[in-house]
């Protein structure tokens, strides 16, 4: 297995820590007479980390990749892969078109994505969407006010999300295009001000840094819809009862 270990969450921080179904499957096959090894190399989250990491792996006689991560470094990550000739399945980062073969990926395309938050949008008759852009979109093309989160970071972008947002909470939503510390920041911030507004973001709202960097504050998850959800093999990656049950 691939992770990032990196202080970076639009690389892949965070994914590591959703491996507990790989465990479980490697257990069960395990039970059927079938050993199976995990090896696990960091690839940073950066592009030299990912060719490290694929050789590193291919050195201890992996067969194929699962790459707990997410990012830009990923392209490489993956071109690294079908250079060694391992298969490499990613079941958190949405697939590139220029994908090479041997790459696999359990999360909708960009347009997917794009079109799941537009039908999305559409059920909650939003009229005004606002879309908070981080450092990696992956939301082009949806029509709305954008915010773009700068150096003066989240809480200034909450600021000017306020400002945009008025008294029209019900006719607007919110749309996250940022990382999961950045999602989970939005949200607590709208909490903290005690506004309520439908809000939608993409994978990053299943990453478990997501949840950790929300803490004990679940309840500000009303009102708030993560577009994209994973196939059987993208949950089996995650952790808890549903990534083991679906691993099985």
């Amino acid at each position: 297995m691939v992770v990032s270990y990196t202080e970076d969450p639009s690389e892949g921080r965070g994914w590591d820590l959703a491996g507990e179904g790989a465990q479980v499957a490697a257990w069960r096959l395990e039970q059927g007479g079938k050993k199976v090894n995990l090896p696990v190399a960091s690839d940073q989250g950066s592009e030299d980390g990912s060719v490290k990491a694929i050789e590193e792996l291919k050195a201890q006689g992996a067969t194929a990749i699962v790459a707990l991560t997410s990012g830009a470094h990923t392209d490489t990550l993956a071109q690294a892969a079908f250079d060694a000739d391992l298969p490499i399945v990613f079941p958190y980062q949405v697939p590139k078109a220029e994908a090479p073969a041997g790459a696999w990926y359990a999360m909708p395309s960009e347009q997917g994505l794009k079109e799941l938050i537009l039908d999305r949008i559409a059920a909650l008759g939003c009229e005004s969407p606002i879309i908070f852009k981080g450092t990696q979109p992956q939301f082009d093309g949806i029509k709305g006010t954008e915010i773009t989160i700068g150096a003066e970071g989240v809480e200034k972008s909450v600021e000017e999300l306020v400002k945009h947002l008025g008294e029209k909470t019900t006719e607007n939503c919110i749309i996250l295009d940022t990382d999961p510390v950045q999602s989970a920041q939005i949200i607590q911030g709208l909490h903290g001000l005690n506004i309520t507004v439908a809000t939608i973001g993409g994978p990053a709202l299943v990453n478990p840094l997501f949840t950790q960097t929300l803490g004990d504050n679940a309840e500000v998850l009303n009102n708030v819809y993560a577009v994209g959800t994973p196939s059987a093999m993208g949950v089996s990656m995650t952790p808890g009862s549903h990534g083991a049950r679906a691993a099985v």
